[in-house]
C-alpha cells in the first residue's frame, strides 16, 4: 500500500509489527473474549425478550430468528464503524449498502 521510499523513509511506522504489539496471545484472546461476550448478548437479549414476543402473538422462530439476525448485522456494521480508520466513498457504499441489502431482503 506504501512505496518503498515511503517505507524506508519512516521505519518507526512499522516499530510494533516488528515488536509483536498488534498481532500476539494476549491480543488474540482478547478478540476471542469481546466475540464470545457479544454472541452470548446477541442471543440471549432476544432469547429473554422472546415472552415478549409471546404476549403480542408475534412469537415464533420466524421472529426470534429475524430478531436476533438483524441484531447481528447492525452490531457488527456498528463495529465495523468503530474500526474504520479510512473514511472514503468505498467503506461508506459498502456499510451502508449491506444494511440498505438487509433491508430490502427483510422486505421482499
Amino acid at each position: 500500500d506504501m512505496s518503498e521510499e515511503t517505507v524506508l523513509a519512516f521505519p518507526e511506522m512499522f516499530i510494533s509489527g516488528r515488536l509483536g504489539q498488534d498481532l500476539n496471545v494476549r491480543a488474540m484472546i482478547e478478540v476471542v473474549l469481546y466475540s464470545i461476550i457479544h454472541s452470548l448478548i446477541l442471543f440471549y437479549v432476544p432469547y429473554l425478550a422472546y415472552d415478549g414476543f409471546l404476549n403480542q402473538n408475534i412469537g415464533d422462530q420466524l421472529s426470534y430468528g429475524t430478531v436476533s439476525f438483524t441484531s447481528l448485522v447492525l452490531v457488527m456494521n456498528v463495529r465495523v464503524a468503530f474500526i474504520t480508520h479510512t473514511w472514503n466513498w468505498v467503506v461508506h457504499l459498502f456499510l451502508w449498502g449491506s444494511v440498505v441489502f438487509y433491508i430490502l431482503f427483510l422486505i421482499v
